[in-house]
């Protein structure tokens, strides 16, 4: 089997960055059409859940309970060292805001939450504030976060059927003011694998659930699918969403990926065209 899964998508020196789970290395486009790809030194490459962000003009990387931090100036050449040590981050994702402050959005666990910390990049990206919990796992109301192909619940050996789901797949988007913390649920080896959302006029919250949620989601089609992702705004304006899909045919992290539009309404909805 292969896999590329929990993808992170950052524009760096007027190109598009694509970093996946368990891929080799990454891949660069103009136009995100057409990609190459490159082997790096200095790297984890194969750990799970990469994120990427840029801050200060260079690219920062970290993944799945990697527990370091790791740069670079120029990721065409391939080479990135590291920058400093972190603490256990499930599922990471990095985000600078508009200030320059940096944030730590992490969660991978059944039933579980996603929760932040803000980090100080001037000193090591020590942790300056929390880490404090954005929202818990809520299946009794959320339905698209239950469990199962359709939402029905897995079966177990004995009593009824298990519901809850792995909570996952954190990724914020900053977008008139509004941050969106986008989530993954109920996991990653099911056709219903989708992404909810939360907002906040703070990156630390409190936030608040979007009902519209999933936003992001395709249970049917020739690959089904649209869970932990990562969105990213072209030259021009315009969102896109890159979304995890699984085949789960010969394993269950038999995985691809997919990009669709993104956009908002008026109003400040989150909508993705699958």
């Amino acid at each position: 089997r292969r896999e590329a899964a929990d993808p992170t998508l950052v524009k760096f020196n007027g190109e598009y960055w694509l970093f996946a789970s368990k891929s080799g290395g990454y891949w660069h486009s103009p136009d995100l059409v057409h990609w190459k790809f490159i082997v790096p030194t200095g790297l984890p490459i194969e750990d799970y859940a990469p994120t990427v962000e840029v801050i200060g003009g260079r690219m920062y990387y970290t993944a799945f309970n990697n527990r370091a931090l790791f740069t670079t100036d120029d990721p065409l050449a391939g080479a990135w060292v590291k920058a400093a040590d972190l603490p256990d981050y499930p599922d990471p994702d990095l985000f600078c805001d508009d200030d320059g402050r940096v944030y730590m959005y992490f969660g991978c666990s059944f039933n579980g939450n996603i929760q932040v910390a803000e980090l100080d990049p001037r000193q090591g990206f020590k942790v300056l504030r929390g880490p404090v919990v954005c929202f818990p796992t809520d299946y009794a109301h959320h339905g698209f976060e239950v469990t199962g192909e359709d939402n029905r619940g897995t079966p177990r050996k004995t009593g009824g059927p298990q519901m809850a789901p792995w909570t996952e797949g954190a990724s914020m988007t900053k977008h008139a003011g509004t941050y969106y913390l986008q989530y993954s649920a109920p996991g990653t080896q099911f056709r219903s694998y989708a992404d909810g959302v939360y907002t906040s006029t703070n990156p630390m919250g409190p936030f608040v659930y979007a009902p519209y949620s999933p936003f992001s989601h395709k249970p049917t089609g020739f690959i089904g699918g649209a869970g932990h992702s990562s969105t990213v705004q072209d030259d021009r304006g315009n969102y896109w969403h890159i979304s995890t899909m699984p085949i789960a045919v010969r394993h269950m992290f038999e995985r691809r990926l997919g990009l669709f539009p993104l956009g908002f309404t008026s109003d400040g909805q989150m909508y993705c065209n699958t």
